[in-house]
């Protein structure tokens, strides 16, 4: 530290009441003052602004004014302070030593037999978080229960402040010194019940009575309601919910020093849905509400501008800043949490800006802080270099939270190539601890990690220790679900190694079912790739063993998997939106928190103490915590699945393993072949290929009265994948790799009066005109099959489930304008569907009595535009406005949308097709869409809409109605076959029903 900075200003204080005689009056209320300075209770009873010393003193300090206060104590309070101050915060090889619990035994019968009720609380309360602190959750916690029984027998006093000649404001009366007392008892209670009890009931019920004691003193201590309210808002987001933070936003809108704990607690509720881009935002306000009352002129400064400006200040001061390093932890974990510090190298450099920040700030004092700051930066580093792998072992020793150490000794497993005899060493070491089941599993996971088959250090441990860990997560919690999987991958890996295939297909679907999961909860394309990274393996091996073994339900579960690549982006984005109705923003946050439901921790800052939780009571804890997440993630789902469709329901992870192929086929109507297409790209991200790209292929179908399977894969040909939409470049028509031959020769059999009926789960090639495929002959697939296409098993199952009936007359926005063309397809609707109710702009959409969704179709015929985002794929109104997919949301429509206009294709740039018109329509309504992929031809189109309207009306079924509209304008116009932008680009998107 620089000469010129001023000592610590607590020293300071103490060394001048040190150097007043020992008669003097003054000297012993000055040593008081110090010693509960640092106490809890004052802390949040009090503002700084006391007349005393900035911040908090030192446990030095503290330990030094109660040895002096002890040498030349003047009563039984003086001697009480004495005996509670000389262990404060003492590191210490014992942490059951003798003589501090014998002092802290002394000092409350000391208090108790003076009649001071009051007194002896508060060391009980002392003793109760000196205890967490240092690890022993069963002293700590009986401590607190006695507390609550001391407190009961108490009544108003002055209790350890009577010893202090300072005043404190909140603590200024004997009714308020009493109060502020019992909401800590309350507190003390909430978190025993919560660290010991395991009754989620009681943590709950504990919780309102703290708050009840805290509304008492909101005049005088907001701090303390404040207090109260988190932790009902930690027990909300623990049991499934994204916390109601409403009382907590007021209280700060009233009181600006509180708005900081306002906005740590909306960054957690954005952290338990997994937006990690609205956490950075409210953690960067927690910054800047506390540096507005100490310094405005750094408000919205750099993480490099606060380090520079607080690097030479004393301890004390830093101190006082506590409430601006552990935001700037926090913006670090966010930035790697979102996955950006993997893929951008700016946000990579930010985040080791706000850690030099948090370790300026607690440099000397922070410990807990600076071991997890230690932590973050090698989870920044690219590779762990074997001193990397040294110093998260150290931390796995040394640090004070459980989690902690864990989290080190698992990330150097995971991520390490170097010292693992020693890690595996270390991991053997903490198994012999005492831990929580969900930790002790990851400490088994990660061993059974580096012994896995072909390692270096493989061991026949391994399938024993991944075995143990899943046994030890029953409920399979989310907050483990990459434990799960990386336990149940190792299985797999033993078992193949065993070559015990029954084994490893179990394993198998096990880690699919937790990697889909895991898929869901992404809500960004930086988590989505790092996951791909992590578990596309796993996607690989599952469809690779489905097709050596015929195994067609495992193939389908894998293929559903990687069909879920981007919906948890896909209704993050929607979330997102300005345009998005309010009802879908929430049943999106719902299912986002859902998917998270108990991935919490304590949400305390890490500079916190840690709060050690005992496993028995874990175990019941969890159990009851279960039991409110299943309920509530259910009900989340319901809503989405209500409020989003198809879309919606792809968001809950039981349709992962609830559509088979198989099963759908049996659920189909019966009035024609029908075969099931599964098409499956290895390039998709949760797919991924190890040297030659390949094309999952899989065909359901009923051959004999029996169901038939078909798996396989073929080279995927080089320009299958361009999108002619984005490149101009021409559509592919080679129906070679995308039809398997059992369908070759069942379209070999059928007849343009019999064709088969076809539905295609099209991932990844939505950009395929499918009814325009080469089938040999000179035919095309439309001459000799019914097509729709798909997004997954699971969405042709819902619109099974979810059936919906025509309604009357039609809505349509038609450009007659702009596109003179569409006149045709408006005169053929007026006359199939007489009651047409032509829209022109957003406000007669916006029109309560149109009723879109009591129509039998509704009908686009617009300029459309595409975007690599496809939520602002955008269509524009014949009165100039634009409106976006997202904007589309806010209409709920009929069973039938036809959309015969310019892009309004499935997209979504950088992962599965699903976004665009067509999805937004599926969400809102629709069970069978009419769209297109890239441009089509004006007239064409609008010739063969003003047929299908005709057909429609004449079989009621668009998916026949359409493909005979196009049979007879192409019978017309023989020699147009080949222009497939003139017919071939137009798609039924859903549809199975018919």
């Amino acid at each position: 530290m620089p000469e010129h900075i001023e000592p610590d200003a607590w020293v300071a204080y103490l060394e001048d009441t040190v150097s007043l005689s020992v008669d003097d009056a003054r000297r012993a209320p000055r040593l008081a003052t110090v010693c509960i300075a640092a106490s809890v209770i004052v802390r949040a009873a009090s503002t700084d602004d006391v007349g005393l010393p900035p911040a908090r003193p030192a446990s030095t300090v503290v330990r030094a004014a109660a040895a002096e206060l002890l040498r030349t104590a003047r009563g039984p309070l003086d001697t009480v302070l004495g005996l509670v101050g000389r262990h404060w915060k003492i590191e210490r090889e014992d942490p059951d030593d003798a003589e501090r619990c014998a002092d802290f035994e002394r000092a409350a019968e000391i208090a108790r037999e003076t009649g001071d009720r009051l007194t002896a609380t508060w060391v009980l309360l002392v003793a109760t978080t000196e205890y967490v602190r240092t690890q022993r959750t069963a002293t700590a916690d009986r401590y607190a229960i006695r507390a609550v029984a001391m407190f009961e027998d108490s009544v108003p006093g002055l209790g350890p402040t009577a010893a202090s000649d300072h005043v404190w404001p909140g603590l200024t009366t004997p009714d308020s010194i009493r109060t502020v007392i019992e909401l800590f008892t309350r507190d003390g209670e909430v978190r025993a019940n919560r660290r010991t009890t395991g009754r989620v009931g009681d943590w709950d019920s504990a919780i309102d009575s703290m708050k009840a004691v805290a509304v008492r003193l909101v005049k005088e201590r907001p701090t303390l309601l404040a207090l109260a309210l988190g932790q009902r808002a930690l027990f909300e987001r623990t049991t499934g919910d994204q916390a109601d933070l409403s009382e907590l936003r007021e209280l700060g809108e009233r009181n600006p020093l509180l708005l900081g704990k306002y906005f740590q607690h909306e960054a957690a509720n954005a952290d338990a849905r997994g937006d990690y881009d609205a956490a950075l935002g409210w953690h960067r306000r927690r910054i800047d509400s506390r540096l507005a009352p100490l310094r405005p002129d750094l408000v919205g400064a750099s993480a490099p501008v606060l380090t520079a400006a607080f690097r030479d200040l004393s301890e004390s001061d830093r101190r006082r800043l506590n409430a601006v390093a552990n935001p700037a932890f926090e913006m670090s974990s966010s930035l790697i949490q979102s996955g950006r510090t993997v893929l951008v190298g700016a946000d990579a450099k930010a985040a080791v800006e706000w850690l030099d920040l948090a370790d300026v700030l607690w440099d000397g004092w922070g410990k807990n802080g600076l071991m997890a700051v230690r932590f973050n930066r090698h989870r920044l580093s690219p590779g762990l270099s074997s001193a990397a792998v040294a110093d998260l072992l150290d931390i796995s020793r040394t640090a004070g939270r459980p989690g902690l150490r864990v989290s080190a000794v698992e990330y150097a497993a995971l991520h390490g190539e170097s010292r693992l005899v020693q890690v595996v060493a270390r991991l053997t070491e903490m198994l012999d601890e005492q831990f929580t089941s969900l930790e002790r599993a990851r400490l088994l996971t990660a061993r059974s990690w580096l012994t896995r088959p072909d390692e270096r250090i493989a061991s026949p441990q391994s399938t024993l220790d991944a075995a143990e860990a899943l046994g030890l997560m029953p409920a399979r919690p989310a907050s483990r679900l990459r434990t799960i999987a990386r336990a149940a991958w190792v299985l797999a890996l033993c078992a193949r190694d065993d070559d015990d295939p029954e084994a490893e297909r179990v394993a198998l679907e096990e880690a699919v079912i937790a990697a889909g999961r895991l898929v869901l909860n992404a809500t960004t394309f930086s988590q989505r790739s790092i996951l791909a990274g992590d578990w596309s393996v796993v996607i690989r091996r599952a469809l690779d063993f489905a097709r050596e073994n015929d195994d067609a339900a495992l193939a389908d579960l894998a293929a559903e998997v990687a069909r879920r690549d981007s919906v948890g982006v896909l209704l993050a984005n929607a979330s997102s939106e300005a345009g998005a109705p309010a009802e879908v923003v929430d049943a999106a946050l719902a299912v986002q928190t859902a998917g998270r439901a108990g991935d919490v921790d304590d949400q305390q800052d890490a500079s916190a103490e840690a709060e050690p939780v005992d496993p028995e009571a874990d175990e019941l804890l969890r159990s009851g915590i279960d039991a409110r997440v299943v309920v509530k993630a259910r009900a989340a789902y319901a809503s989405a699945e209500r409020l989003l469709g198809p879309i919606g329901s792809l968001m809950d992870p039981r349709t992962l393993y609830e559509a088979g192929a198989t099963d759908l086929l049996g659920e189909l109507p019966k009035t024609q072949p029908t075969f099931i297409l599964q098409l499956l790209p290895s390039t998709l991200a949760m797919v991924g290929h190890d040297q030659t790209a390949r094309l999952y292929r899989r065909l359901t179908w009923i051959e004999d009265g029996e169901p038939a399977e078909y798996l396989d894969h073929v080279r995927l040909w080089p320009g299958l994948l361009t999108d002619p939409a984005l490149t101009g470049e021409d559509d592919w028509l080679d129906g070679t790799p995308l039809l398997p031959d059992p369908l070759v020769e069942a379209l070999e059999t059928a007849t343009a009066a019999a064709p088969i009926r076809l539905l295609v789960v099209a991932s990844g090639l939505f950009h395929i005109c499918f009814d325009a495929l080469e089938i040999g002959g000179g035919l095309r697939l439309i001459d000799r099959a019914l097509t729709t296409v798909h997004t997954s098993l699971a969405g042709v199952r819902y619109m099974l489930a979810n059936p919906r009936s025509a309604g009357e007359g039609s809505v349509a926005i038609l450009d007659d304008r702009a596109f003179k063309d569409t006149a045709h397809e408006k005169e053929s609707l007026e006359r199939w569907f007489p009651v047409t109710r032509g829209v022109g702009s957003r406000s007669e959409l916006d029109n309560p009595y149109l009723d879109i969704e009591k129509s039998s179709v509704f009908v686009m015929g617009v300029h459309g535009g595409d975007d690599a985002n496809g939520w602002h794929q955008v269509k524009t109104l014949p009165s100039g406005e634009s409106m976006t997919a997202a904007e589309a949301l806010n209409y709920r429509y009929p069973a039938l949308c036809v959309l015969a206009s310019c892009n309004s294709q499935m997209r979504l740039g950088g992962g599965v097709d699903l976004s665009g018109f067509p999805t937004a329509l599926f969400a809102r309504g629709a069970r069978t869409v009419i769209g297109s992929v890239g441009g089509i031809y004006s007239l064409p189109t609008a010739l063969i809409m003003s047929r299908f309207y005709a057909h429609l009306h004449e079989s009621g079924n668009p998916v026949v109605a359409l493909r005979t509209a196009r049979l007879r304008w192409l019978g017309e116009n023989p020699t147009r076959r080949d222009e497939v932008a003139a017919w071939g680009r137009l798609v039924i998107y859903g549809g199975a029903q018919y």
